[in-house]
């Protein structure tokens, strides 16, 4: 889960020690790092009510102090690593006193719970100030020294325009006291502040008002005096039956009554002649305060009735979180069973410097403010006095079923629970590699995305599906708040959950083995283990493997089967490459090693996919297992690089690189891709990926050029491409085309389009699939097809706007024959973004679908963009998380037929030089097979202007009579003659030679 930060509690603890009296919030005092500092942190803003405004940091000391080589250096308490350092300059100003103060901006300094800031001069630590806190630091100048907490914090509820600030008369940082939060003074002295020599007069300290409870012994009470002629007595009036003093000014004892007491302390110094001085304090006897039950505590609704107030509780530990960064235990009324009200609460103990204070089983009471962090209530024990151990217990976990409605769940907030008898399935693993958890759901199917299933139009279907899946999603979370993509010691820890051989793959069962703690946070309801865990937990989960079941695709029968394949940015041109060329800028992703892995950004319109060479190789080795392993005659490709578009001659050089590679693996030449158009035919503008075709020419042959299709509605799209093939087995008549898309995606907005339940962009997406059924039409009428495929990934699922309008315009999606199989998983829902449509003549011809589940039901973990982000190996060049999205496979049933003859064209043009603007050629064709003339028909492409004509044989000839040309030059004829029943396909391809008048 997330980095939890956290805002400093509202109350002041009063922490009576045996060195003197302080007031202290949130966590007990330490010695303060410097106190003979001249120069010295004096001010700091780090938190106000609503978005945080004008932080900073204010450094103060005499005037003239050059502050070159000084810096404020910002401590994260998660972890204790620095974050941000800011170097100063130049030197002290001179305000008052002789001294001065400085302020720097420290915009983004976190929100304690706890932080820090050092103030360092050179490489040498001169202080280390935390607030809501305290904890070691990791690294930097303050690297193992243990922070010292400043006493006050910012609770995130003042108004813009308050501040942290030292108070008092002095020279050193020791002459001060903090406050705060008050009306802030950067850059220039404090309110209440005055530098100079201190009064050397006899001060006795204020120790504040204190409370004691009747019957109990206090913590020792000693006050505290300054100036004068030490040692001091002191002298003590008004203290309550059974507390006594001594003279050096040590209040103890057990308090027999009850009441409020004016304490009148005295102090007398050594001097001739001595000098005196009094202060008074409240001193309050209270009776004992009966524990707060944790039900009254959490109360009956989604927040506590007694939020905000100091409350004493008592429970069982079954849960401690010293690591991991949730900081904190849980506790459970023992023999409570589960009701209209928790038993259980959090309890939130400030930072891991504070790690053993209790065990699991411990019996405990605890005092402290009652608070909703998130969505949970806890309580926040400031100090260590305020957990007191008072034996052992054991709690029994409840057996229940995962709650479907917010009220249930809420009645079991951070209580123990034995969830061993519900059936639960993996619905998304995307934040696995990231925070450590694993999104479930209940029942034996993963979360569906709501338009997978109705369209929002669909209302009652539609809002249906919602319900459905907040009444059964829950996350399986790890005990902590780790961020294993930016925290670098965590990146060698092993992730929790997964490794090699256990994959919690999205579709797969899950069962929960030991109890855990339900948990709220960051939206979402969460089950907590009792601890924090790293690595994989069979004892704790076990996770169904199903990637035995999808080694290979299910068998969809069929003489020709055809396949669509995103390969997720498979870019033969490196960053690397883009930069070493000097075609642009890149920057990286990179692994806990600082290695380049995959292209955050290469500018301009750069390559989208492995930074180096090593990258591209673990990138194109899955791609190919899983290419090869899908065996299909035809693959439509997406999301593969366009050469051309990155500034290279051949625009399918990468899909060239690619087909090789998957002969090499296949051992044979298993492969050819589908050439690009000419030159001339292609779009003028396209993007940096583009749609691809590879097939297996021992199945099927090209009949004719790949076309695209460039239309208005992709200008923020990749154009279709489209291609006819024929089986080599086949005749004619089973001739059939498919056309590959890549629609526009949801991620980024479009202009004019708002986002709706369909995401970003839907309008362009409906159009996209309006002009793509009419090109499909015309395509087909000018091939002579009559079997037709739309593949690809349409960025829309099934039930979306898009996917009806090409259902309205004919075309049927064929869905796996295996049930509940999706393309695609987003956001912890499962639907189909990429699709196989079918025409009727090509429906009919359909012997199986499958989706094959080898990439979107992985954890990101597999993918080789994230090779070596952890220190356990997950990559492994198989089919596993080749793409993130799932391949679809399709059969067709090819009617056998006997082997055709073969055709003969030969084509006459004349005259044979054409002038430009002035002569109509003629063109002459003459077919014949077995010595005899051929029937059918011939089509006719003239290069860029595409078919021009379709003739039928007449007695085996045909002619036609073209346009003018424009321009002299060279120009490619192709005359296909279709073929018959018994006469295969043929083709001849010429030259036209246009001169000049």
């Amino acid at each position: 889960m997330p980095a939890l930060r956290r805002a400093a509690g509202a109350s002041v603890v009063v922490s009576l020690l045996a060195g003197g009296l302080s007031a202290l919030a949130v966590a007990p005092a330490s010695a303060v790092p410097g106190p003979d500092s001249t120069v010295f942190i004096n001010e700091i803003h780090y938190d106000n009510a609503s978005t945080d405004v004008g932080e900073f940091v204010e450094v103060a000391g005499p005037a003239g102090t050059d502050l070159t080589g000084w810096s404020i250096v910002l401590y994260n308490g998660n972890g204790g690593a620095p974050y941000a350092t800011t170097a100063l300059s130049g030197s002290i100003p001179s305000q008052a006193g002789g001294y001065g103060t400085v302020s720097v901006d420290a915009a983004g300094i976190q929100n304690g719970a706890p932080d820090a800031v050092a103030l360092v001069n050179s490489s040498t630590l001169v202080q280390f100030l935390s607030y809501e806190g305290t904890f070691a630091g990791v690294g930097g100048a303050a690297d193992g020294q243990t922070s010292t907490d400043i006493g006050v914090a910012e609770a995130g509820t003042e108004a813009v325009g308050q501040s942290l600030q030292l108070t008092g008369t002095g020279t050193t940082y020791g002459d001060f006291t903090w406050t705060g939060p008050t009306a802030q003074s950067p850059a220039a002295a404090n309110t209440g502040q005055t530098f100079g020599t201190p009064s050397n007069d006899l001060t006795a300290t204020d120790p504040g008002d204190v409370e004691v409870t009747v019957d109990e012994p206090i913590t020792p009470i000693t006050l505290e005096a300054r100036g004068g002629t030490a040692p001091y007595s002191w002298e003590f009036s008004g203290l309550p039956a059974g507390l006594g003093e001594t003279s050096d000014g040590t209040i103890g004892g057990t308090p027999t009554e009850t009441g409020e007491f004016t304490i009148t302390a005295t102090v007398t110094d050594s001097a001739e002649p001595a000098a005196t001085d009094e202060v008074q304090f409240a001193l309050t006897v209270s009776e004992p305060v009966e524990p707060t039950a944790i039900a009254d505590i959490q109360g009956t609704g989604d927040t506590s009735p007694l939020a905000g107030q100091t409350v004493t509780t008592e429970g069982v530990v079954t849960a401690v979180y010293d690591t991991g960064g949730k900081n904190g235990f849980v506790i459970q009324t023992a023999g409570a069973e589960p009701g209209t009200a928790s038993h259980g609460l959090f309890v939130y103990t400030y930072n891991g410097t504070r790690a053993g204070l209790v065990d699991l089983g411990d019996a405990v009471e605890v005092t402290g403010e009652v608070s909703e962090y998130n969505g949970l209530t806890e309580l926040t024990a400031g100090s260590d006095g305020d957990i007191v151990k008072t034996g052992t217990g054991t709690i029994t976990p409840a057996a229940v079923s995962w709650p479907a409605t917010e009220a249930a769940r809420e009645s079991l907030e951070s209580m123990l629970v034995d969830l061993s008898g519900q059936q639960f399935t993996v619905s998304n693993n995307y934040s696995t590699n990231r925070y450590g958890e694993v999104g479930l759901a209940t029942g034996d199917t993963p979360l569906i995305t709501p338009t997978e299933v109705a369209n929002p139009s669909e209302t009652e279907a539609y809002d249906a599906v919602v319900a459905d899946n907040a009444a059964r999603g829950v996350i399986l979370d790890d005990g902590a708040s780790t961020d294993y993509q930016t925290n670098a010691a965590a990146k060698d820890q092993p992730l929790p959950w997964i490794d090699q051989d256990i994959t919690a793959r999205v579709g797969a069962d899950a069962t929960l083995d030991a109890p855990v703690v339900v948990d709220y946070g960051f939206d979402a309801w969460r089950v907590q283990p009792t601890g924090a865990v790293t690595g994989v937990q069979p004892d704790l989960v076990t996770f169904e493997d199903t990637r035995p079941d999808n080694a290979t695709p299910q068998d969809v029968g069929g003489d020709i089967t055809v396949a669509t394949f995103n390969v997720l940015n498979y870019f033969n041109t490196t960053g690397m490459d883009w930069v070493e060329s000097g075609r642009g800028t890149c920057t990286y992703y990179t692994d806990r090693a600082g290695d380049e892995v995959t292209d955050n950004r290469c500018e301009p319109d750069g390559p989208r996919g492995a930074a180096e060479d090593e990258d591209l190789t673990r990138q194109q080795d899955k791609i190919v297992a899983a290419i090869n392993a899908l065996d299909a005659s035809v693959v439509s490709l997406e999301e593969i690089e366009n050469s051309l578009a990155l500034g290279e001659a051949d625009r399918d050089d990468a899909l060239a690189e690619l087909t090789t590679a998957l002969n090499d693996a296949a051992g044979e030449e298993r492969w050819a891709f589908v050439p690009s158009p000419d030159p001339a035919d292609l779009p003028a503008s396209e993007d940096v990926i583009r749609t691809a075709f590879i097939y297996d020419p021992s199945a099927v042959s090209l009949d004719g050029d790949s076309v695209i299709f460039d239309d208005p509605a992709f200008a923020n799209a990749r154009q279709p491409l489209a291609q006819a093939f024929v089986p080599v087995a086949g005749a004619e008549s089973d001739a059939f085309a498919v056309i590959v898309n890549h629609f526009k995606s949801k991620g980024s907005a479009c202009d004019g389009e708002p986002e709706g339940p369909q995401g970003n962009c839907n309008e362009s997406r409906v159009a996209q699939a309006e002009a793509l059924a009419q090109f499909a039409d015309d395509f087909a009428t000018e091939r002579g097809l009559e079997k037709e495929f739309l593949t690809g990934d349409f960025n829309s699922y099934t039930r979306e706007d898009p996917m009806l309008a090409l259902e309205d315009a004919g075309w049927t999606q064929l869905t796996s024959d295996t049930a509940d199989e999706w393309s695609y998983s987003f956001d912890g829902q499962s639907g189909s973004l990429d699709h196989v449509l079918a025409n009727d003549a090509a429906l009919a011809a359909v012997t199986g679908v499958d989706i094959w589940e080898i990439n979107a039901n992985e954890a990101i973990a597999y993918e080789y963009s994230r090779h070596n982000y952890n220190v356990t190996d997950f990559y492994a060049p198989d089919v596993y998380r080749a793409s993130d999205h799932n391949p679809e496979i399709v059969g067709i049933d090819v009617t056998e037929t006997a082997q055709p003859a073969t055709a003969h064209v030969k084509v006459d043009v004349r005259p044979d030089r054409v002038k430009a603007k002035k002569t109509r050629p003629r063109v002459w064709v003459r077919v014949r097979a077995e010595g005899a003339p051929a029937t059918g028909q011939v089509a006719f492409r003239v290069q860029g202007r595409g078919l021009v004509a379709v003739k039928r044989l007449d007695d085996g000839r045909a002619h036609v009579r073209l346009a003018r040309f424009q321009k002299p030059g060279r120009y490619r004829l192709t005359v296909v003659y279709r073929g018959s029943e018994t006469v295969a396909r043929a083709k001849d391809v010429s030259q036209i030679r246009v001169v000049r008048r």
